[in-house]
């Protein structure tokens, strides 16, 4: 439960089915701003709040290190090599469907997880749970993965790197709701006005209210390039970082008479080129490469395997829509760990493909998998 509307009503639909309900808040991140007060802090608070109201015991877990190692170190790793990484894919594959399922779910062996060094309540209920919930928008069916009935919050982008096997244990009682239900629902049930009325996050949790640039500074270290025209290669401006660019967004040129938007940038030569006009052709991709895929179920479909190659629907980012596209087998395997590399070709170009963004698949409603584009073309 983080303190906000989706999974403070998922407790109480839960509830409502007759399940028995513990909520569970995850410390992530210690962020403090300027006057020294920590937001999550006072979303703890209202998940109090909310869980005396439904009557329902709650606890608090510190995931600070998981997060920090297995998320935040990959961002800062990404963004330093000019990439353009997404940290709440990570988030849930490795804290809430990683480390949180594992901590918690009742476990048919006789080596249980361990349970950590969390307080004595906490202790208590490790290794109890027959599945974990969230407030997530998707739904599930024999461990697969849906798209959710309110297709403007579809959040199965975000969840497309999770196993089917954590899949089978996890339930999401908004799947088949709408958003607006949702909150009628937290009206009608009166939950805590803080709770009720409370903005939905956006953004990424640990950046806070600071500006992303700003944030970036205080991690990665400067280093100044050229911006460069990518017609003719006219110096146009300087920069201290190109992660400071994300390829696709508006560049901002001191005395320009038209707009300017990124289209690649070089990180040998820490150079960014911009390109006049949100239609230049430099800023559409017609196929990108996957080194890492993440098939929910384990493996390909197995008409990929026979033809070695897949109609899918491709989402390059959370705010377009999926888009026809062809999956094939890349020419060479991964060096790295010898799995199986992938092309992805649109079937018509696509405007802002970067490097490091998460790619998920669809056939039809089902999401087969996601992982992070490697090289685009």
């Amino acid at each position: 439960m983080s303190g906000g509307v989706d999974s403070s009503v998922s407790a109480h639909l839960l509830l409502q089915q007759n399940y028995r309900v513990t909520g569970v808040f995850m410390q992530n991140w210690d962020s403090r701003d300027e006057n020294g007060s920590c937001p999550s802090e006072k979303d703890w608070i209202d998940v109090q709040r909310v869980c005396s109201h439904l009557g329902i015991q709650c606890y608090k877990v510190d995931y600070q290190k998981e997060y920090w190692v297995g998320v935040f170190d990959n961002f800062l790793d990404a963004y330093a090599r000019g990439a353009t990484p997404n940290p709440d894919v990570d988030c849930n594959r490795v804290v809430k469907f990683g480390r949180f399922l594992d901590q918690f779910i009742r476990k048919d062996t006789a080596s249980p997880a361990s349970c950590g060094d969390g307080d004595v309540g906490v202790q208590a209920i490790c290794n109890t749970a027959d599945y974990i919930a969230t407030g997530h928008y998707a739904r599930t069916r024999n461990s697969l993965l849906l798209r959710p009935t309110d297709s403007s919050k579809d959040q199965t982008y975000y969840l497309s790197t999770i196993t089917s096997g954590a899949l089978s244990r996890t339930l999401f009682p908004l799947g088949h709701l709408r958003k607006t239900e949702v909150k009628q629902l937290a009206r009608d049930i009166n939950l805590p006005s803080s709770v009720s009325t409370k903005p939905e996050s956006m953004g990424i949790c640990f950046v806070g209210k600071r500006p992303f640039n700003e944030f970036l500074n205080d991690y990665i270290a400067p280093q100044p390039g050229l911006i460069r025209s990518i017609e003719d290669g006219t110096v146009m401006g300087t920069h201290q970082g190109i992660w400071h660019f994300t390829v696709g967004q508006r560049a901002r040129v001191g005395g320009a008479d038209v707009k300017w938007y990124v289209a690649r940038t070089d990180l040998e030569s820490s150079t960014v080129f911009i390109a006049p006009g949100r239609s230049h052709p430099s800023l559409f991709r017609s196929k990108l490469g996957v080194k890492t895929f993440h098939w929910i179920a384990g493996c390909a479909p197995p008409q990929f395997d026979e033809t070695g190659t897949l109609q899918i629907c491709a989402k390059y980012r959370y705010r377009t829509d999926a888009v026809p596209a062809i999956l094939t087998r890349a020419a060479e395997k991964d060096d790295k760990d010898g799995g199986i590399s992938y092309d992805i070709t649109f079937r018509d170009p696509q405007l802002s493909v970067a490097v490091g963004q998460h790619v998920a698949l669809y056939d039809g409603d089902v999401c087969l998998g996601g992982g992070a584009i490697d090289s685009v073309a």
